[in-house]
């Protein structure tokens, strides 16, 4: 496992992939899903909204997690339990985390 990409749970996928359900398929819904989600909790935060906030990052959590992506996962994490004690300071610096986080996941899981 790298610091991205869990590449065990990468290896798991590919194994069960076949037809229609391709690895490469889930990257891409991954990408136009975790993009909308991350969207929306620009948005959550400029509404100072800490209940749509903490419903974005703990679906874009569950969603890293189903393909591996474990580091943008506990960022994610981070910013549910920042929601969950109304710290949208730490949820704003987490923000930049996550974005960068995802952008360099996303780059990764690309190239496996």
């Amino acid at each position: 496992m790298n610091d991205l990409v869990d590449i065990k749970r990468v290896n798991e996928l590919k194994a069960i992939a076949s037809g229609s359900f391709s690895f490469e398929l889930l990257v891409k819904e991954y990408e136009k899903s975790s993009t909308g989600l991350i969207n929306q909790l620009k948005q959550a935060i400029i509404n100072k909204d800490l209940k749509v906030a903490r419903t974005v990052v703990h679906t874009l959590k569950g969603a890293s997690l189903n393909l591996g992506v474990t580091t943008l996962a506990a960022l994610c994490l981070d910013a549910e339990t920042a929601c969950d004690y109304e710290d949208m300071n730490r949820v704003k610096e987490l923000q930049s985390q996550i974005i960068e986080k995802f952008s360099s996941s996303l780059k990764e899981l690309k190239q496996l």
